[in-house]
C-alpha cells in the first residue's frame, strides 16, 4: 500500500514537473493573444503580467492598439543591451509616451484609469513601465534563469515530500475517525458513508489546491512560463462556447456548472439519507416505503435544483423548449424499457415481493439479492457469480421466493429400498439422521413419508426443514451421505432392478439344471429361473469402494452435541489461546488471535485430528462466536487474524 501511494503521488507530481519543464524550455516567448471580439479596453501585457488597459484610438480597436504595444514592449526587452529610458512628450495636445526614440502609444480620454488627464495618467504607467521592462531584461540573463530553474525543482521535490507526508497523515487521522464512528452504536453510523465521500471530497480539493499553487509559484519564477500561464488562464476564461445569438460561455463556466452540479448532487444525497435513516428510525415502520420516497424526492430535488441553476448559469431554458420536444418523442421510443424497468423497480420497492438477502429463482437463475436498484437487481448465485437482472422480470414472469415471509422450508430426499427389508427400522435410521444433522429443524418434527410400491423397490421420502434456503444443496448432499452410511450400518439393501424370466422348454430346463450344477448361482432362487442380465449376479461378488472425499464427510466427527459455550469460556481464559492487538503492514486489529494456534489448542484440549480441530472452528465461525477480522476467510488452519463477536 505504502508503494502505490507514493507511485499514485509521484505520478501526479512527476505530470506536474514535465508540465514545468516544457514551459521552462519553451523555444521563444511570444505575446499573449488578445481576445478576437470587440472590447472597451484590452490589457497591455510583458511577460504574462498585466500591466494596464488602453481603450481605442481613431481608426485602432483596443485589441489592436494593445497588439502593436505588447510587441514593442516585447521586443525591448529582448533585443535591447542599453538602459531603457521611458519618456512622456506632449506633442500637439497629445501625450506620447516613447521608449528612446521609438514611439510606444498615445493617450487619449479613452486610457484614463486612475488619473484625471492624459498626461497624470502617462506618468504613472511610465513609471510602472520602465520598472516593468526593467525586471524583464533582468530576468532573462544567464545568472538569473539558472537560479530560478534551481528554485524550481527544489519546490518540486519539496511539494511531492510534503504530499505523501500529508496524504499519510490524512489517511492514518480518517482510518482512526471511521473506525471510531463505525460502531453501529455510535449515533454517527448511519452517516458513515456521507462522511467519508464528503471527506475525500475536501481532500481532493486540497490536494488540487495545493498542486494549483505550487505550479502558480514554479510558472511565475521566469518570463517564459508566465507568458504561457497567461495564455492558459485566457483560454479557460474566454468565451468561446456559443449558447445562443447572444450567450457565450468559457470553459471557466462549464467547470463551474458541474462544480455546482456536484455540490447539489452531494446535498440532495444528504437529504435522501437522511430521510431514509431519521424519518424511518424514528417512525419505527419498514424502510421500503421510505426508500422509494427517497428516490422520488431525490429526483424531485434535483430536477428543481436545475431549472433554478441552469438560469442563474445564464442558460435561456426557453431556448431548448423546442428541441427537448423533438428529443423527447424520440428518446421516448429508446428509453421505453428503461422506463418500464425503472417503474417496476418502485413497484418492488413498495410492495416488497423480494427485498435484499432473499434467496429467488426468477426464469432458471437462482441466488441471493444483493441489491435493488432503481433500473436492475443484482443477485449473486450460489457459484459467487454476479447476475445484473432487469426489475421488469420479477413482475413479467413468476419468481421464487423461498425468503418471502418465513425462510422456513421443506427438503425432500427419495429413499428406495429393496422388498423384504425391515421398514420400521428403515424410518428409525432415517430419522436418525434427520435429528442428527445441525441445520435441520426439529420443529417441524422430520417425517418418512412411504410413497408406493415400485417395481423393484419400496420407495419412501424422507421430510426436513431447514431455515437457510440458500444451504438445501449442500444440507441435501450431507444428509444423503450419512443415509447410505446409516444404512450399511443397519445392514438395510439398496435396490436394483430385476427381471424374472421364466422357461417353459423341457431342453431349457435341462440346459439350466445342468449349468446351474457346474456353475452356482446363489442369486437363483430355483432351477426355473434366472436373470435377464448374467452380469448382474457378479455384483455382489464386487467390493464397494467410497471415494476418499466421501469417506472424509461420513466420518467427519459430529458437533452437534459440543459443548460451544463452555469451550469458549474456556478459549478465552487464562489457559486458553493469546488474544492481543495484532498489527499487518499499516494496520492494526485488536483483540486478534491466529487460525493456527487455535487449531493446535483445540487438539490438546478436545484430544481431536487437525481435520477434526478445523471442522469445531469453522462451526464457531457458523454459529457467529468467531470471524475473520475482514470476513474474507472461512476458518482455515494459516496465519489468519480472527476476533471473537463477544
Amino acid at each position: 500500500m505504502l508503494e502505490s501511494r507514493f507511485f499514485k503521488h509521484f505520478g501526479k507530481w512527476l505530470l506536474l514537473g514535465i508540465l514545468t519543464f516544457l514551459v521552462v524550455f519553451h523555444p521563444t516567448p511570444i505575446a499573449a493573444q488578445m481576445p478576437a471580439n470587440s472590447v472597451a479596453k484590452a490589457p497591455i501585457l510583458l511577460d504574462g503580467n498585466i500591466l494596464f488597459e488602453v481603450g481605442g484610438f481613431g481608426n485602432f480597436s483596443p485589441r489592436e492598439r494593445a497588439k502593436f504595444i505588447n510587441q514593442r514592449l516585447i521586443s525591448e526587452a529582448t533585443t535591447s543591451e542599453s538602459e531603457i529610458d521611458v519618456e512622456i512628450l506632449q506633442e500637439n495636445g497629445q501625450v506620447i509616451l516613447q521608449i528612446g526614440d521609438r514611439y510606444l502609444l498615445t493617450l487619449t480620454e479613452n486610457d484614463l484609469l486612475s488619473a484625471s488627464t492624459p498626461f497624470q495618467q502617462g506618468k504613472l504607467w511610465r513609471k510602472k513601465i520602465a520598472i516593468s521592462l526593467q525586471e524583464a531584461k533582468e530576468q532573462r540573463t544567464p545568472k538569473y534563469q539558472k537560479q530560478a530553474i534551481i528554485w524550481m525543482v527544489s519546490c518540486l521535490f519539496a511539494a511531492i515530500v510534503l504530499i505523501i507526508l500529508l496524504s499519510f497523515s490524512v489517511e492514518w487521522s480518517v482510518s482512526k475517525f471511521f473506525k471510531w464512528i463505525g460502531d453501529p452504536e455510535h449515533p454517527l453510523y448511519s452517516w458513515e458513508q456521507p462522511v467519508k465521500f464528503l471527506l475525500r471530497i475536501i481532500w481532493f480539493i486540497l490536494d488540487v489546491t495545493l498542486c494549483l499553487s505550487v505550479f502558480y509559484w514554479i510558472s511565475d519564477r521566469l518570463p517564459q512560463t508566465r507568458i504561457l500561464r497567461y495564455q492558459l488562464f485566457w483560454f479557460i476564461s474566454e468565451p468561446i462556447i456559443p449558447l445562443s445569438d447572444t450567450e457565450t460561455k468559457s470553459i471557466q463556466d462549464i467547470i463551474v456548472l458541474v462544480l455546482m452540479s456536484l455540490g447539489l448532487w452531494f446535498v440532495v444525497s444528504l437529504i435522501s439519507r437522511w430521510m431514509q435513516g431519521y424519518i424511518c428510525k424514528r417512525s419505527g415502520q419498514e424502510s421500503g416505503t421510505y426508500e422509494v420516497i427517497a428516490v422520488l424526492i431525490r429526483y424531485g430535488l434535483i430536477c428543481i435544483a436545475l431549472l433554478i441553476l441552469l438560469p442563474l448559469w445564464g442558460l435561456n431554458l426557453a431556448s431548448l423548449a423546442i428541441l427537448a420536444s423533438f428529443l423527447g418523442v424520440g428518446i421516448g421510443f429508446g428509453v421505453q424499457n428503461i422506463v418500464n424497468n425503472f417503474v417496476s423497480g418502485l413497484i418492488i420497492a413498495i410492495e416488497r415481493p423480494i427485498k435484499v438477502g432473499d434467496f429467488v429463482t426468477v426464469e432458471g437463475l437462482e441466488g441471493s439479492v444483493e441489491r435493488i436498484g432503481s433500473r436492475s437487481t443484482i443477485i449473486r448465485t450460489l457459484d459467487r457469480v454476479t447476475i445484473v437482472v432487469p426489475n421488469s422480470r420479477f413482475l413479467d414472469s413468476e419468481t421464487i421466493n423461498r425468503s418471502y415471509g418465513d425462510p422456513v422450508s421443506r427438503l425432500k430426499i427419495s429413499i428406495s429400498v429393496a422388498y423384504g427389508s425391515n421398514v420400521p427400522l428403515l424410518r428409525k435410521a432415517l430419522l436418525e439422521v434427520a435429528t442428527s444433522h445441525p441445520e435441520v429443524l426439529l420443529r417441524p418434527e422430520p417425517q418418512v413419508w412411504f410413497l408406493e410400491f415400485g417395481d423393484s423397490s419400496l420407495n419412501f421420502e424422507l421430510r426436513v426443514w431447514t431455515a437457510d434456503p440458500k444451504q438445501q444443496a449442500r444440507i441435501k448432499s450431507d444428509l444423503n451421505y450419512r443415509i447410505e452410511a446409516n444404512l450399511n450400518h443397519y445392514n438395510i439393501e439398496m435396490p436394483f432392478p430385476q427381471r424374472d424370466l421364466n422357461l417353459r422348454s423341457p431342453q431349457l430346463q435341462q440346459l439350466v439344471q445342468s449349468l446351474q450344477q457346474k456353475y452356482p448361482l446363489t442369486s437363483v432362487d430355483s432351477p426355473l429361473k434366472t436373470t435377464e442380465n448374467e452380469s448382474d449376479f457378479s455384483l455382489k461378488n464386487v467390493p464397494m469402494t467410497i471415494d476418499e472425499g466421501d469417506m472424509k464427510a461420513v466420518n467427519t466427527r459430529d458437533l452437534s452435541h459440543l459443548d460451544v459455550e463452555t469451550l469458549v469460556i474456556a478459549l478465552k481464559g487464562s489457559e486458553g489461546i493469546e488474544i492481543k492487538d495484532r498489527r499487518y503492514r499499516l494496520k492494526t486489529y485488536s483483540r486478534c488471535f491466529i487460525g493456527a494456534e487455535l487449531v493446535d489448542w483445540l487438539m490438546v484440549r478436545e484430544e481431536c485430528s487437525r481435520e477434526d480441530a478445523i471442522a469445531i472452528g469453522e462451526h464457531l465461525r457458523k454459529r457467529g462466536i468467531l470471524h475473520h477480522v475482514t470476513d474474507e476467510h472461512p476458518f482455515l488452519d494459516e496465519y489468519l487474524f480472527y476476533q471473537f463477536y463477544y
